[in-house]
């Protein structure tokens, strides 16, 4: 038997042990990651406040912005012993002949005051019409308020009001202005003109 047991070499038997091909990585790239996480957390963070602010600093923009139109949800301004709820202070313009008024041959007889909602429509409807003839129907809006007549000239998506890159009005605003001009002229009511 002890030759039989000659036969047989060493048997050699080795253990895995639990190493492999990556454990020389360690958790740093857990640490990593986690930090890359709170930046980008914060990032999104900070965005967010930033968007927040701007959308209320926009909303208190166009509070004050609506404000100028004299209604709807804008603050109004305190109005105290002014007539008839006028934003501006009633003094006689006085006219010492030497200007357009007198050049053009128009007198204080040939003023026109409009008092009534009525003649404010009607006032309405002549500017209405005069912007139709000039084709910026869409580009003119006259509403009657209870503050008076708020005539809004307006860009559209087809028609701007000015020239691109420019400050002057387009040929067709041009003459609807210069035609409104005198409309305006021999009006005896006060005007606020915003813009």
């Amino acid at each position: 038997m002890s030759k039989l047991n000659d036969k047989h070499e060493q048997t050699i038997v080795k253990r895995g042990g639990g190493k492999h091909d990556h454990d020389e990585h360690g958790g740093a790239w857990k640490v990593a990651f986690a930090d890359f996480c709170l930046a980008l957390l914060s990032l999104f963070l900070v965005l967010w406040l930033m968007a927040a602010r701007e959308k209320e600093a926009v909303q208190n923009m166009m509070k004050d912005a609506a404000a100028g139109q004299l209604e709807g949800p804008g603050r109004r301004p305190e109005i105290s012993s002014n007539p008839s709820g006028s934003l501006i202070e009633r003094f006689p313009t006085m006219h010492d002949g030497t200007g357009p008024a007198n050049a053009a041959g128009a007198d204080s007889a040939t003023r026109v005051s409009y008092d009534s909602p009525a003649d404010l429509a009607a006032l309405s409807k002549k500017l209405q019409k005069m912007s139709e003839e000039a084709g910026l129907a869409s580009n003119l809006e006259a509403t009657v308020t209870p503050f008076g007549l708020r005539v809004m000239l307006h860009d559209t998506d087809k028609q701007g009001m000015f020239m691109r890159g420019s400050a002057l009005p387009t040929g067709r605003f041009a003459r609807l202005l210069q035609k409104m001009g005198p409309l305006f002229a021999q009006m005896e009511n006060q005007m606020l003109i915003v813009g």
